[in-house]
């Protein structure tokens, strides 16, 4: 399969300090045609070391919940132009 990223959308600022949440959407193909995948991730900095995590805590589901919206709308526009 190939996969090519298509869009990232990202928001920070989450009821923690110097946290940001990603929702990045990939399009692929295989041979039965293109799909869409979309992934997230919660980045932190611990010290001076910024980190990924795919753990999410009650503070972080309303924003994770609007990122996967726009995924979802992103997803649904794309396939509306094919």
């Amino acid at each position: 399969m190939n996969f090519k990223s298509i869009a990232l959308f990202l928001v920070g600022g989450s009821s923690r300090p110097q946290t940001a949440t990603t929702s990045k959407s990939s399009l692929n193909y295989s041979d039965k045609g293109p799909f869409y995948n979309v992934t997230v991730s919660r980045s932190y900095k611990d010290g001076e070391t910024w980190k990924s995590s795919d753990s999410f805590g009650r503070d972080d589901l309303l924003v994770l919940a609007q990122l996967l919206g726009s995924a979802y709308t992103f997803i649904l526009q794309k396939q509306a132009e094919n």
